[in-house]
């Protein structure tokens, strides 16, 4: 690797000794790619040896589903009381909950035994986040969902 003193070259010279070394450009993104993808690999969680795999073997920046939590409670406290269920879903924050996988089912998980406001809605995501198909919970009655979700969580088949 060629190292030059920033004082001794001036950065037309530095552009000229650049090209002149044709190092491309892609080898940088190409670094950067691999190095995030490396700093992504990193911070999974790995179950611990000899014990069977975590359903919930995500990691999920808690920080980041904060502000995911607050942003959809923000959305769903502008909206008119008593909505229908789906009106909570359907919201984009919603799906950003979603998004962040299965790690972020212990953490939902605490919100619904909490059951403050609205966030019996949250079973929802669950459902979605796990992959269970909705037949496996075929009422309409929004508490016995909640409660159904809860005891597949607590005693996964």
């Amino acid at each position: 690797m060629l190292v030059l003193p920033m004082q001794e070259v001036g950065t037309t010279e530095l552009r000229v000794k650049m090209k002149s070394l044709k190092f491309p450009r892609c080898f940088l993104q190409t670094g950067a790619v691999c190095l995030l993808t490396i700093l992504h690999l990193s911070c999974r969680q790995t179950p611990p040896s000899g014990g069977p795999p975590s359903p919930y073997s995500e990691t999920v920046n808690q920080q980041r589903y904060a502000v995911l939590y607050e942003r959809w409670r923000t959305a769903t406290e502008a909206m008119p009381p008593y909505s229908k269920t789906t009106a909570y879903t359907t919201l984009k924050e919603f799906s950003d909950i979603v998004a962040c996988g299965k790690g972020i089912v212990p953490l939902l998980r605490e919100r619904i035994k909490e059951n403050i406001g609205v966030d019996f809605v949250l079973s929802v995501a669950v459902i979605r986040v796990m992959g269970w198909p909705d037949e496996q919970f075929p009422t309409t009655d929004i508490t016995q969902l909640r409660d159904s979700v809860l005891q597949r969580l607590e005693n996964p088949k």
